[in-house]
C-alpha cells in the first residue's frame, strides 16, 4: 500500500510538473496558478476513481438518493406534476440507461430505494425527506431530503426525520 501511494504521489508531481510549465506556455501569469491547480485537482481525482485492490466498488448510494432528486425534479418538469409512482421516474432515466432501475435501487440493501410521491419539492421545507433505503444496513438507512442533504440514520433518528404530512415511512 506505501509503495502504491509513493508511485501516484510521484506520477502526481511528474504530471504537476508538465501542466505547470504547459500553462506558462499557453496562459497569462494571472490565469496559471488557477488553470495548473485545476489541472491538478482533476489528475488527483481520477488517480483516486480506480477501483480498490480489494475489487469492490466503493458505495454509490449517496450519488444515486441525489440523482433521485434530480431525477424527481426533472420528471415534475416533463409531467407539468410530481412524479406519482416508479414507472414516471424510470421514463426520465430511460433514454439514459438500459437499466433505469439500476439508479433507483440503493447498492447496500440491494431493495428500490422508497420514494416520497406526489411531492412538490418547491413548496415542501428543505430538510423533507424524499427518498431512502427499505432496509438500510446493519440497523442504519440513509435517506436524502430535498436539499439534498445525505443522511444515515439509526431506527429512532428515522422516526424523528421530516416526511410530508400524510406520508406513512415504510419499515
Amino acid at each position: 500500500m506505501a509503495t502504491l501511494v509513493k508511485r501516484s504521489i510521484m506520477n502526481l508531481a511528474l504530471v504537476g510538473g508538465h501542466v505547470v510549465s504547459w500553462c506558462a506556455r499557453c496562459c497569462s501569469e494571472y490565469q496559471q496558478p488557477v488553470f495548473a491547480s485545476l489541472l491538478l485537482l482533476l489528475f488527483a481525482f481520477a488517480a483516486g476513481c480506480r477501483k480498490s485492490d480489494s475489487g469492490v466498488p466503493p458505495p454509490t448510494d449517496p450519488g444515486m438518493l441525489r440523482g433521485i432528486i434530480t431525477t424527481y425534479r426533472v420528471a415534475t418538469r416533463d409531467l407539468g406534476r410530481p412524479p406519482q409512482n416508479m414507472d414516471e421516474l424510470k421514463a426520465v432515466l430511460a433514454p439514459v440507461s438500459k437499466d433505469p432501475l439500476k439508479y433507483l435501487r440503493s447498492n447496500r440493501d440491494g431493495e428500490e430505494f422508497a420514494v416520497v410521491w406526489g411531492l412538490n419539492l418547491d413548496k415542501a421545507p428543505p430538510d423533507t425527506i424524499v427518498a431512502y433505503e427499505r432496509k438500510g444496513v446493519d440497523g442504519r438507512r440513509m435517506a436524502v431530503t430535498i436539499a439534498g442533504d445525505i443522511r444515515e440514520v439509526s431506527a429512532e433518528e428515522f422516526a424523528e426525520l421530516r416526511f410530508p404530512k400524510d406520508y406513512q415511512p415504510e419499515g
